[in-house]
């Protein structure tokens, strides 16, 4: 295997005098066997092997003082002496990879895909690469070469799904996703990323079950009851939601997006006391935030200052013309003021805003959502 080429160029003195053969040997192997590799077979595994290896060289190393700049000057020294050597190359990738420099690891990785185009576990390093560059269509090429190769892997699987959702094509990273369940079905961040993209499709009670599956395996995952508190809130169960999200309060989860939804659901619950706690610390880390100051309009409005709401409104309006729930908060204070005309005015102009923003949303997007991109984040690293 290219481990053993890899793991030779850490060995320092004492190396033995066959050791290149003995790598070129296993490569010819691996190669030999790149069309056949077994059902389940794991790159997740292969890529934690790898990275072992070149830990654990360096720590056991005689000199104090070897590390990984020591290493890449003595592979390049290699290099020099036998240019376009494959266990030098790769090895030379796997450090550059290892220190955070996608565009040199990939370098190396391109330069040695070109001696051995069918070598899967290359294709996906590369892509990875790519994928940390932004080279999407780059790196979706190489994942798909990885997959022709081996199409049993499901972590390459969440790989190519992740890139898909980079692109915008979340019909074709779901069923990337979907793949990768049929090959692994207890992998838990892609039960995760299925779960919300049900949601954005429309598929809720699928996601639902997911989420309630996740959350019973992995009950001190606040990001899954995060999730599952958001299913429940979208589909009008307030109660439902702020069951789970107050669990995720007592954990110390502090995000502004939490707090802003935890608060949301306090109102439609009419728990305007702990609404406006929350709402006077969220004040306080985001001073002049307008979503901040439209949640304090409806606190205003619920609790029948509707004085206070009607300016609170008026003044998100004057600096966001297209607001389109302050005009809504507004049309409905004012009704309960009982300025019907002002209300059916304000709701006009909710019609127009709404009606401006529906023609952007039709544009095709060119990238991920924000909104799916944070629920993901911390679950699709490993298709980085």
């Amino acid at each position: 295997m290219l481990l053993l080429g890899a793991l030779a160029f850490f060995c320092g003195p004492g190396l033995p005098q066959n050791w290149a053969q003995e790598a070129a040997s296993a490569n010819q192997e691996e190669q030999a066997n790149a069309e056949a590799l077994p059902e389940g077979s794991n790159f997740e595994a292969y890529e934690r092997s790898v990275d072992d290896i070149f830990r654990i060289s360096l720590m056991t190393h005689p000199d104090p003082d070897f590390g990984l700049n020591s290493i890449i000057v003595n592979m390049n020294r290699r290099l020099a002496e036998k240019p376009g050597d494959i266990n030098t190359l790769i090895a030379l990738g796997h450090l550059y990879r290892l220190l955070g420099q996608p565009e040199e690891a990939n370098r190396f990785y391109e330069k040695a895909i070109k001696a051995s185009p069918d070598n899967f576990h290359l294709n996906v390093f590369s892509a990875k690469m790519f994928y940390q560059e932004d080279a999407l269509q780059q790196a979706v090429e190489r994942i798909e070469k990885a997959l022709e190769l081996n199409p049993n892997d499901a972590s390459v699987w969440d790989v190519h799904g992740g890139l898909l959702l980079r692109l915008g094509r979340e019909k074709e990273a779901l069923m990337s996703f979907e793949k990768a369940i049929e090959l692994e079905p207890e992998r838990h961040a892609t039960l995760f990323a299925l779960s919300v993209l049900y949601q954005r499709t429309g598929r809720d009670q699928e996601a639902l079950k997911l989420l309630e599956a996740l959350v019973v395996k992995h009950p001190e995952d606040p990001a899954l009851k995060y999730q599952l508190g958001l299913l429940h809130f979208s589909q009008g169960r307030s109660g439902q939601a702020l069951e789970v999200w107050e669990e995720v309060f007592v954990k110390g989860v502090r995000s502004p997006q939490f707090l802003f939804n935890l608060t949301l659901a306090y109102l439609e619950t009419e728990k305007f006391e702990k609404a406006e706690n929350l709402l006077q610390h969220l004040r306080f880390l985001f001073p002049g935030e307008l979503d901040i100051d439209f949640l304090f309009a409806e606190a205003y409005r619920r609790t029948g200052r509707l004085n206070e709401a009607v300016a609170k409104y008026q003044e998100i309006i004057s600096l966001a013309p297209g607001y389109v729930s302050a005009y809504i908060g507004l049309a409905m204070a004012l009704e309960q003021q009982g300025e019907m005309e002002a209300s059916q005015a304000a709701m006009e102009h909710a019609r127009a805003a709404f009606a401006s923003q529906q023609q952007i949303a039709n544009q095709p997007p060119s990238t991920i959502p924000e909104g799916l991109q944070t629920a993901l984040t911390g679950y699709l690293d490993a298709a980085k």
